[in-house]
């Protein structure tokens, strides 16, 4: 088992000084690349990866000699594993086996359990995958330093928003359970304004309507509870977006991956809010962002959120 394997090479705190070794390489490589894509980001901690491993690997060699005995394919699986604890997946991993193909949302309640919800609503109930709130804690960390601006997660700025490849993550500090992280899936399926109504979520009549409105680039407002399907909406009608139009996106952290939805001609430019450094200085609001979108000629605007002096 993977669980043998990782005995077999690495002794006590080994194994987690060089996931942190390989962190704090990778991340270096990668810093004056934020925008990098997770496939582009995988790769670098690959590298990284086998080279720490092969060096590793030979130091362990000269201590236990003939003794020790990996095939290549057992050595890969080694790899990957310390891939995915070094980009903070580990943990991750754990609990999107729990996700089903239909599931919606995962909330992790700190170490006293987790929900799973389907999109039919239905609510399951399961162990957490976190023995203690401070690895819990140090598991969200790593993801920001992975997937975010390096932004501190701590009681001064208990919440981080982060989006993985088909998942909006969201951690917060919270007083019942110490900690809680919400993943929210991204239903691709969900991508037009005809899929809608083959579901009934739309008339045809509502769905033409739509159509209409975003083709006479009229100002639409998309209004709704949580978890109402506010963002599919969104998508589902900007993919009536002609061809060659340009699309600035304004938001507080991704979400709308309007990429993956529009036409493949539709140019889409993302700019997102920055939260002030732990001096208070150096933050950009949505209004600044809009301002500074003007100067991009968009077709069109899509404000994410709508709320503060941006309204």
């Amino acid at each position: 088992t993977l669980t043998d394997l990782t005995s077999a090479i690495f002794e006590g705190a080994e194994f987690q000084q060089l996931v942190n070794q390989i962190q704090r390489v990778a991340l270096e490589r990668t810093k004056t690349e934020p925008n990098l894509s997770y496939e582009g980001r995988r790769a670098v901690y690959a590298d990284v990866t086998s080279a720490a491993f092969r060096e590793h690997f030979a130091e362990v060699v000269l201590v236990k000699r003939d003794r020790l005995r990996l095939s290549e394919p057992q050595k890969a699986l080694l790899v990957e594993d310390l891939i995915d604890n070094s980009m903070g997946l580990g943990e991750f991993n754990k609990i999107m086996k729990l996700a089903a193909g239909r599931t919606s949302n995962i909330q992790v309640l700190g170490t006293k359990g987790l929900v799973v919800e389907d999109f039919n609503g239905e609510r399951i109930r399961h162990d957490s995958v976190f023995r203690s709130l401070a690895s819990m804690v140090e598991w969200v960390r790593r993801l920001a330093r992975t997937f975010g601006a390096g932004e501190p997660f701590d009681p001064a700025q208990p919440s981080v928003d982060l989006y993985l490849p088909g998942v909006r993550f969201n951690a917060s500090y919270e007083e019942n359970y110490g900690c809680v992280v919400s993943l929210r899936f991204t239903n691709f399926e969900l991508n037009s304004l005809d899929t809608l109504v083959g579901l009934g979520s739309l008339s045809t009549d509502e769905a033409n309507f739509l159509r209409a409105s975003v083709m006479a680039r009229l100002n639409i407002v998309i209004s709704g509870a949580t978890n109402s399907g506010k963002t599919t909406l969104l998508r589902a009608a900007l993919r009536e977006t002609p061809p060659l139009e340009t699309i600035v996106t304004i938001e507080d952290s991704r979400e709308l991956e309007l990429q993956d939805f529009v036409d493949p001609g539709v140019v889409v430019l993302q700019m997102l809010e920055r939260r002030p450094n732990i001096d208070g200085h150096g933050a950009v609001t949505s209004a600044d962002l809009f301002k500074n979108s003007l100067r991009q000629r968009p077709d069109r605007t899509v404000i994410g959120e709508c709320r503060g002096e941006i309204v």
